[in-house]
């Protein structure tokens, strides 16, 4: 018998062609672009362990931080380039521990809660040890009590106070918040931030003098004297201030008080490096 001969069936083995396929490689300058990181948004963290949740509530606070008229939940979530949802939970969880507060405006701030881990922080502990032996003979000379405040985002904390030795004297609690721009030492370091939540013939004066005399707004029959305490950078790093009570017959002029509240600023600042001599230009978050 004959041998059956193979057909040639196209697409057989026989009559397949190979087919030479093209591949067209783009290159990478000419790939999509991917969506730009929106602005405040932090990237991602290139440690060895990750923690999401704790980011974000650390993302919040350092935000919150550097804007001194607060967020709306809206507004943060853009800022660190996410949705409201996703940071919801921790908001209101930092809210309800005493870290934020939501003003009227729906707005959120830090508080002066973070002022009790600050304690513990070099700097403000720094700060505190450096001025309390001056604060005490400050209380003596002058019979009055005298306080120091420093700026903690829209807030003027109080961080240490010396009870005077007259039988009349005003004390401040240590801790207290209050409204900058209805303080004096709250005005005066406002002033040396150039904020312009202060008027600029007022910001120009008290720039210039670096001390300020001026009837509390808290408090009626007081006269506020403060000066400024610089840091080795020239930065304002809080306002020594006595609220002297008018009397009838002061033993010390108001005057003299404040020669005696500007000296011992000035000696703060040298046990702190600092000097009254040049003010460290203003940091954009208080220009913002």
């Amino acid at each position: 018998m004959a041998p059956a001969t193979r057909s040639s069936r196209p697409g057989s083995r026989a009559t397949r062609t190979a087919k030479t396929t093209t591949t067209t490689t783009t290159p990478a300058s000419a790939e999509s672009p991917r969506p730009s990181r929106p602005k405040g948004a932090r990237p991602a963290s290139a440690g060895r362990y990750k923690a999401p949740a704790l980011d974000r509530g650390l993302d919040i606070l350092e935000k919150l931080a550097d804007e001194p008229n607060g967020l709306s939940l809206k507004r943060l979530a853009d800022a660190l380039g996410r949705t409201p949802t996703e940071i919801f939970r921790m908001v209101v969880r930092l809210q309800e521990r005493g870290y934020l507060r939501r003003g009227h405006d729906d707005a959120y701030h830090l508080t002066a809660r973070m002022l009790a881990l600050a304690h513990r922080h070099a700097p403000t502990k720094g700060l505190i040890t450096a001025a309390m032996p001056t604060m005490v003979r400050l209380a003596e000379r002058v019979g009055q009590s005298c306080h120091l405040a420093q700026l903690h985002t829209t807030e003027l904390v109080v961080i240490a106070e010396v009870a005077g030795s007259s039988p009349l004297c005003l004390t401040v609690r240590p801790g207290s918040s209050h409204d900058p721009a209805e303080t004096t030492s709250g005005r005066l370091l406002l002033a040396l931030q150039d904020d312009p939540v202060i008027p600029e013939a007022e910001r120009r004066r008290l720039r210039k003098s670096k001390v300020v005399r001026r009837a509390s707004s808290v408090s009626r029959g007081v006269t506020d004297l403060s000066a400024p305490v610089f840091d080795y950078t020239g930065r304002a790093v809080g306002a020594l201030t006595v609220p002297m009570l008018v009397l009838h017959e002061p033993p010390i002029e108001p005057a003299e008080v404040l020669s005696e509240v500007e000296s011992a600023a000035a000696r703060i600042s040298d046990a702190l490096g600092g000097s009254a001599g040049s003010i460290a230009p203003p940091s954009p978050e208080a220009l913002s």
